[in-house]
């Protein structure tokens, strides 16, 4: 979380949590960047998949960024994520616009 805070653009006003039965259920954490917003994080605990709390937090982190003006909105999915988040995205009006190829390697 400290890393989460120590941004130059943290604004904790942009996050939408998700409570049920007094836990946190879900969340989408996202921040403005010059003239794009952004979905920095976005997800939602076992229990609770599946009942429209991702799309839920989604358009509430949409709505916090339009709200400070910015008209465009972006994040970054592994392709092969197996919750179903791009389908997720696709069906919140988003489309792929770029990929990328990562490379590691142990040292």
């Amino acid at each position: 979380m400290s890393g989460r805070t120590s941004r130059g653009d943290y604004d904790p006003t942009l996050w939408v949590l998700a409570e049920a039965d007094g836990e946190i259920a879900g969340a989408a954490l996202a921040f403005g960047s010059r003239d794009l917003g952004w979905v920095l994080d976005l997800g939602v605990r076992r229990p609770w998949r599946g009942r429209g709390l991702g799309h839920a937090l989604l358009l509430g982190a949409f709505g916090g960024l339009y709200r400070r003006g910015f008209t465009r909105v972006g994040l970054e999915v592994d392709a092969a994520n197996e919750t179903g988040a791009t389908r997720l995205y696709e069906r919140a009006g988003m489309r792929l616009t770029r990929q990328y190829d990562w490379y590691e390697r142990a040292v």
